[in-house]
C-alpha cells in the first residue's frame, strides 16, 4: 500500500505469459501520499485502458481478469467488490469495468475486523499504529480505525450486496502477516451468496511465499481463467 512494488513478480508471471495469456502490470499511487480509495480508482482506470487497449497486444478486452497478492489482492476486490464507489469523479470514462474474475492471493478481506481482534488489540500504540493497516487508516486514531477501515473492507461490500465476478482465493496456512481467517471469511460469504468461488488453503505457506508460483499453483490459476472466460464479460 505504502509504495506500490508491482513489478519485482514479473520473473513469475512469466510462466503465465507461457500459457498463452497478456499479462498487464497496474501501476497505482501509493498510500504514504494518496488515499486507498485513490489506489482502487487506479485499478479500474488500469481495467478501462486494457478494454480499450488489449486487442492491439493480441488480448481480448471482454476477457479481463484481476490477479493481486497481499496489498495488491485487496484492491483488486475493491475495485469489483466496491464498483463504482471508487471512481474518480473526475475521470471521463468512470463507469462500469467489466472483468471474468479475480484471482486474490493472501489479501486482506476484513480490514475492520482484524483491527478488533484481540491479537489487535493486545498491541501497545505504538504498534498498531505503525502497523500495515495502520496506513489505510492514516490520520486516524486508533479508536477510529474500524470504522474507517470499514468501507475498505471487500467483505463488508459482499455483505452490503456486491456481486462480484468468480474468484479464488489463495492463502497460507502459516501466514502471520495476513491471518488465514480473512480467506477463510470471505470464501464463506461469497459461497453463501452464491458467487463462483474457490479456495485454496496452501500448507506451509507464508505470505509472499514462493510456494503460491509453483507449477501446481501456476496450473490452478490458469485453469481458473479458462474456466471463466467466455465471450462476454459481465458488468460490474
Amino acid at each position: 500500500w505504502r509504495t506500490p512494488q508491482v513489478y519485482f513478480r514479473v520473473p513469475f508471471l512469466v510462466d503465465l505469459v507461457r500459457r498463452g495469456f497478456l499479462v498487464a502490470m497496474a501501476g497505482y499511487r501509493g498510500c504514504e501520499l494518496f488515499r486507498c480509495e485513490d489506489a482502487v480508482s487506479d485499478v479500474r482506470s488500469a481495467v478501462r485502458y486494457m478494454r480499450a487497449h488489449a486487442a492491439e497486444y493480441n488480448g481480448d478486452p471482454d476477457n479481463i481478469f484481476l490477479m493481486g497478492e497481499s496489498a495488491g489482492a485487496h484492491l483488486a476486490m475493491l475495485a469489483v467488490c466496491g464498483g463504482p464507489d471508487f471512481d474518480d469523479p473526475e475521470e471521463t470514462a468512470a463507469g462500469s469495468v467489466p472483468v471474468r474474475g479475480v484471482l486474490e492471493l493472501y489479501g486482506p478481506t476484513d480490514c475492520s475486523g482484524h483491527v478488533t481482534t484481540p491479537e489487535f488489540s493486545a498491541l501497545s500504540d505504538k504498534e498498531a499504529l505503525t502497523s500495515p493497516l495502520a496506513i489505510l487508516a492514516r490520520g486516524c486514531l486508533r479508536s477510529e480505525f474500524a470504522d474507517r477501515l470499514r468501507p475498505l473492507s471487500p467483505l463488508w461490500h459482499l455483505q452490503q450486496g456486491a456481486v462480484p465476478p468468480p474468484m479464488l482465493l489463495a492463502h497460507g496456512d502459516q501466514d502471520r502477516l495476513v491471518p488465514v481467517w480473512h480467506a477463510e471469511r470471505m470464501f464463506e460469504a461469497l459461497a453463501g451468496a452464491g458467487c463462483p468461488v474457490e479456495y485454496i488453503r496452501l500448507r506451509n505457506a507464508g505470505h509472499g511465499s514462493w510456494l503460491f508460483y509453483e507449477t501446481y499453483m501456476m496450473d490452478r490459476y490458469a485453469q481458473f481463467i479458462r474456466k471463466h472466460a467466455g465471450p462476454a464479460a459481465p458488468g460490474i
